[in-house]
């Protein structure tokens, strides 16, 4: 009996030596393995200190842009690149890049390999209901998607068009409508909301004033004058809609061009 009692005693001891032997191991390993994660968080904010020091500049948003702008927009931040292209299905105009890898906001460091996805083009755009939002906005989504914008200004009914002046009243195509790249909608803003330019201050081109004109329905006469006391193109009169004046669809504004 006491043989016995003895072979379970040193089997328990020999639990126990286990147990505690177990136990020093495990926690040893949880020990390391702390270790080891504040050695990669330590790493991590010493890298980014690092990237911090060094101030390096970061890949810009290309998203819209065709290649060559793109490169253009590279070049004009001093950031170096080579890319391989490949396409997808958007709703972005053909040819413009929907998104890149690595994507826009990423450190730039050295030469940057970059992925742009360009746009297959889609032959069909939905039309949303614009009323009440941001005409700018709105028509920079529009032109991405290669549909084109005219605007016509309008007396609003504040009792039912209470809105900013900046935002849309109405519209000419109504929504859920598809429309083909190419194609035209009508946007209609306040009276008032958009003013002339002076397109004489030298920062215009016949083509700006042309652009403006039918983005806004205004009827424009375009005389060129030899003239040598201004630069050749330069816009140097502008009369019938006059700068600082409320834009109205359907004005006739004439201008005369410098030519040598």
């Amino acid at each position: 009996m006491e043989k016995r009692n003895l072979i379970i005693l040193a089997v328990a001891l020999l639990f126990l030596v286990i147990g505690a032997t177990t136990i020093v191991i495990v926690s040893h390993n949880k020990k390391e393995a702390q270790r080891i994660e504040e050695k990669k968080e330590q790493k991590k904010q010493e890298e980014e200190k690092k990237k911090e020091e060094k101030n390096l500049p970061k890949l810009p948003d290309l998203t819209g842009l065709t290649v060559e702008e793109a490169a253009a927009k590279l070049n004009a931040a001093n950031i170096s690149s080579n890319y391989t292209i490949k396409r997808e299905d958007s709703d972005l105009r053909k040819d413009v890049i929907v998104r890149t890898e690595p994507e826009a906001g990423t450190d730039v460091e050295g030469t940057i390999d970059l992925v742009f996805y360009l746009s297959k083009g889609n032959t069909k755009v939905v039309i949303d209901d614009y009323e009440g939002k941001s005409y700018k906005e709105v028509k920079a989504y529009l032109e991405a998607r290669d549909i084109k914008v005219r605007f016509e200004m309008r007396e609003p009914n504040y009792e039912r068009d209470n809105v900013p002046d900046n935002m849309i009243i109405g519209q000419s195509v109504e929504a859920g409508t598809s429309l083909k790249a190419g194609e035209i909608i009508v946007l209609y803003i306040p009276k008032g909301s958009v003013k002339y330019p002076d397109f004489t201050d030298g920062n215009y081109t016949l083509k700006d004033v042309q652009a403006f004109c039918e983005e806004y329905g205004i009827k424009l006469d375009v005389l060129m004058d030899e003239v040598t006391e201004y630069e050749d193109g330069k816009v140097f009169y502008q009369d019938g809609c006059l700068p600082g004046e409320a834009v109205e669809t359907g004005c006739e504004m004439s201008i005369k061009v410098a030519k040598h």
